[in-house]
């Protein structure tokens, strides 16, 4: 959507979802009615629907009406939090946001990145006035060592700050080891790791499993070379 229409000056967020059936008319009435805006002013109006997975822009650019819409992936939308009916984004944010980055998140990066540069800068003098061998000079080479992994969601922004998430879906493969603690052979255990990986990657992308490993069974005998990516 970004970079097919005209750059408005304003962008706005309809917070409440809305139904996609609508068309310009129903959708100018709501930027009217609901969120106080005109909607022939040259702003552009986003909304979404109720499960937010489909967006909706409308765009008076002086001529006629741009009335787009477009599906989004799983998960790659995040919308703001706000205690008003309408919110206000720049250009910038809002391709964040179609991006699947949490632009309130991206905007506390160049909060983050002094702190750390300090921090750094702490470690590296304290570790010259530390005795090697000792328990405090391991876990300040230990931080040292990997401080570029540690940093990388200060240069990004989309990244979180920690891998909670992983290791919540690694838990039960620790927990259950012994029950699967011979796999027969090393390619079986390899088999294993993969299946496991798989798996844990549809729960974190928020699918169920099974149906997830189901479909895609029933699809891989049949599907193009030419579409794998997908």
């Amino acid at each position: 959507m970004p970079g097919l229409i005209p750059c408005p000056p304003q962008i706005w967020l309809a917070v409440s979802p809305v139904d996609m059936r609508k068309g310009a008319d129903g959708l100018s009435a709501i930027v009217q009615q609901a969120l106080g805006h005109t909607p022939c002013a040259g702003s552009a109006f986003v909304f979404r629907n109720r499960a937010g997975n489909r967006l909706k822009l409308l765009l008076w650019d002086g001529n006629g009406v741009w009335l787009c819409q477009r599906r989004l992936h799983r998960g790659g939308f995040v919308w703001p939090a706000a205690a008003d009916t309408v919110f206000q984004v720049t250009g910038a944010q809002w391709h964040w946001l179609v991006a699947g980055v949490d632009w309130q998140r991206l905007s506390a990066v160049p909060k983050s990145q002094p702190q750390l540069h300090a921090f750094h800068d702490w470690l590296l003098k304290t570790r010259t006035v530390t005795a090697p061998g000792g328990a405090s000079s391991k876990a300040l080479d230990y931080t040292l060592k990997r401080w570029p992994a540690l940093v990388r969601y200060a240069e990004t922004g989309h990244l979180p700050i920690d891998n909670n998430p992983v290791e919540n879906c690694i838990r039960p493969i620790a927990l259950g080891k012994k029950n699967w603690l011979f796999a027969g052979s090393e390619r079986a255990g390899q088999r294993a790791a993969a299946i496991q990986t798989l798996l844990g990657t549809a729960k974190l992308n928020d699918l169920n499993p099974a149906a997830w490993l189901k479909e895609t069974l029933e699809k891989l005998p049949v599907w193009p070379n030419s579409r794998i990516a997908e």
